[in-house]
């Protein structure tokens, strides 16, 4: 017969397994809404935001897959309130279940949001402990409705996005952005945060924020060139224009070394970036000789090249630093008590590039 002490210590192990489990948070979906998508937008002046939150529609099974269109595997709620709390309160008001966003998966803000107005909203959503600081954050171009992009002929309704976002090998850059990553981007000095910009078919662009005011929207060049800056280079390609034809360079990454000075009052970079790719596309009827490889080599380089500048001299241009070059020499080298202040100062990058070219179909 076991002890009075045994009998304890069992139940109180029984316990924290329940409390590791999360056994409150079993419950079935037919007595809670799950959303996995919301959207936010705020135009400035306005008291009120737009919330838009997207469920997984229950009536949605195997069967009927093929008889429904993709946009119709969800169904949304919206709400105008002036705060996030305020908006679980007014959805709420037309549900049936439980409102419950454990399992929220993306968040979509409005490029109308300014640099205030997503710090008030980070703020509010890193203090609300049931949402999860892992979900990926996006701005998208007004209207949101057009946004709910998802994954069609699956038997549970999932996110396009998180899908996307979740898979590294996706993605030729690296965009990927959670929520705890842009909020601590945005409440650190000499940063400024850049998340994935959307369009209506595809993530392309980025969207850096200013100290004030809406967010900059980087070209697909200067986007390139961040992610080349960054080491967020996956399996990129490049097409260039050679006395021998057109010849496609695919599957390119590599890596980054970097550091950052103070000089002058300003910040000087110093990046070097080391980048290796695979002959995709050649002209059938020309010789690959090393001397035309190193000529395609040199060409690709100065192609990198100019699209990281476009980079920096967009940040420059917006006063902007994405790069975290300014929080590098803020937390690293203790900078100027000027650039404390000013929080941003011109960039002076000094940017070197090599591309190494691996040959398929035997030796050079």
């Amino acid at each position: 017969m076991k002890s009075r002490s045994q009998l304890l210590a069992i139940l109180g192990m029984g316990l924290l397994l329940i409390g590791i489990a999360g056994c409150w948070d079993d419950e079935p979906d037919t007595l809670r809404a799950n959303a996995l998508i919301l959207m936010v937008s705020h135009k400035a002046g306005e008291k009120s935001w737009n919330w838009r939150f997207y469920f997984p529609n229950p009536t949605v099974t195997v069967s009927s897959l093929s008889q429904i269109k993709p946009e119709e595997e969800f169904y949304t709620t919206s709400v105008q309130a002036p705060s996030l709390e305020q908006a679980y309160t007014q959805v709420q008001q037309h549900l049936a279940r439980d409102l419950y966003l454990g399992q929220l998966e993306v968040v979509i803000v409005s490029d109308t949001l300014t640099t205030k107005d997503l710090a008030s909203f980070l703020n509010a959503y890193n203090r609300e402990g049931t949402l999860p600081k892992t979900a990926y954050i996006l701005v998208a171009s007004s209207p949101l409705s057009k946004m709910a992009v998802v994954t069609p002929q699956v038997s549970i309704p999932a996110v396009y996005w998180e899908k996307y976002f979740d898979c590294k090998d996706c993605q030729p850059e690296l965009l990927a952005h959670p929520i705890w990553k842009a909020w601590d981007d945005i409440v650190t000095p000499d940063m400024s945060p850049a998340i994935p910009y959307a369009g209506f078919d595809k993530i392309a662009q980025l969207a850096v924020y200013r100290s004030v005011g809406s967010p900059v929207i980087f070209s697909r060049t200067e986007t390139l060139g961040w992610a080349y800056l960054m080491g967020k280079v996956k399996k990129e390609s490049l097409s260039i224009i050679s006395p021998v034809g057109t010849v496609t360079l695919g599957r390119i990454h590599g890596t980054v070394h970097s550091r950052v000075e103070a000089v002058n009052q300003h910040l000087q970079a110093f990046v070097q970036i080391h980048l290796t790719s695979d002959v995709a596309q050649w002209e059938s009827s020309a010789a690959m000789t090393n001397n035309t490889l190193s000529r395609i080599q040199t060409l690709a380089e100065h192609r990198v090249l100019l699209e990281c500048i476009a980079a920096i001299n967009k940040a420059n241009m917006t006063h902007t630093d994405p790069f975290g070059y300014g929080r590098r020499l803020s937390f690293e080298q203790d900078g100027p008590p000027s650039m404390a202040q000013v929080h941003w100062e011109q960039i002076d990058a000094q940017v070197s590039v090599t591309m190494q070219i691996r040959t398929s179909g035997g030796n050079v």
